[in-house]
């Protein structure tokens, strides 16, 4: 078990392969950073995705000694099989556009500005497209797939992808859609400002796919972290979101889905701005796509017993609708809360 770290790399390589799991990834530790990567692209790829790890924890670790609390893996609020945590920035923004122009978004952006709501954060984009509603779809399942999976490798096939965003279906076509998009979540940049802080890089940090079996692996960037905690995040049913026609409806779905209190009047004016739409004429905008999305969640939300009721009046839009997870659970959170600063002992509750 000793001698690899002074081997010649065809040597290595050869002996590599001849290992079982457990002793490769015991002896890959004692290499260093040079002789995997010089190895990993000549050896098997199941091998070769145990030096990726390898590699990605030794620099998580290294940048732990850097910068305290920076988390080694995303950790991601466990909610029931057709939840998807997300934050609230990417819903609250025109980051994912609503967009229904054709190629309105399909330039190049840098430094794009993102319109946010409440949020005290600057967002700026660049990237060789803007991202979509699609890409969102998209994301919110790769965010479950995480859930599930809770290793820093999230390992998943094409067609699972392509049968979670789109239902149904299997072709080159869409294979190929979704390979751009999986680009698009690692290249673009985002530029995320906290005061005096700032944060810039793409939400996926790696991804590798194998040509033969038709798998992905990936990683989500670690550095996201804060805007999955505490209340930075919504639950965002994806059963209902599947089923809603159009991009404004799912943006508004989103939108809507992070307000506690959704009967506070919003301003047309304000979510035409978020909502990243391109309709040169906003009046037509707010009597034809507002009004058949607002009327498709009505219908959809009914559909699946729950409640979504609306009103416009002198040019802003009043919602009441049904609680989400993470609503349900800040409510609940206020309620223990408030109670505690009555009594000095308090029964045990199980908060969902």
């Amino acid at each position: 078990m000793q001698g690899y770290e002074n081997m010649e790399i065809t040597q290595l390589v050869s002996e590599l392969n001849k290992l079982n799991d457990e002793d490769f990834r015991l002896i890959i530790k004692s290499l260093d950073v040079a002789q995997l990567r010089e190895a990993m692209p000549l050896i098997a790829i199941e091998k070769g995705l145990r030096v990726v790890q390898e590699l990605n924890l030794r620099k998580e670790t290294k940048s732990l000694e850097i910068a305290n609390n920076i988390p080694v893996q995303l950790q991601l609020a466990l909610t029931s099989d057709e939840i998807a945590p997300a934050p609230n920035l990417l819903l609250r923004s025109n980051l994912f556009s609503a967009s229904k122009t054709h190629g309105a978004h399909d330039d190049p952006v840098r430094d794009f500005v993102i319109t946010t709501y409440g949020e005290k954060a600057e967002v700026s984009l660049t990237a060789f497209r803007q991202f979509n509603q699609l890409d969102l779809d998209l994301l919110l399942e790769l965010i479950k797939f995480q859930q599930e999976q809770n290793i820093p490798l999230v390992k998943v096939s094409l067609y699972e992808i392509v049968k979670n965003t789109k239902g149904s279906g299997e072709g080159k076509a869409q294979y190929t859609q979704i390979k751009e998009q999986l680009e698009l979540l690692q290249n673009a940049s985002i530029k995320i400002k906290y005061g005096r802080y700032s944060f810039v890089g793409g939400i996926l940090s790696n991804v590798y796919f194998d040509d033969v079996e038709h798998v992905y692996v990936m990683q989500f960037n670690q550095h996201l972290q804060p805007l999955f905690s505490n209340t930075n995040w919504t639950g965002i049913d994806t059963n209902i979101r599947k089923q809603l026609k159009t991009n404004l409806a799912k943006w508004l779905h989103g939108f809507y889905s992070t307000h506690l209190n959704s009967h506070l009047p919003i301003k047309l004016e304000t979510l035409y701005k978020l909502s990243g739409a391109t309709d040169k004429d906003m009046a037509r905008w707010i009597r034809v796509r507002v009004a058949n999305a607002l009327s498709n969640l009505q219908e959809v939300f009914a559909n699946n017993g729950k409640r979504f009721t609306y009103q416009i009046e002198d040019g802003n839009l009043y919602v009441n609708k049904s609680q989400t997870l993470s609503q349900n659970r800040s409510i609940k959170n206020k309620i223990v809360a408030g109670s505690r600063k009555k009594k000095p002992v308090q029964p045990q509750l199980k908060l969902s």
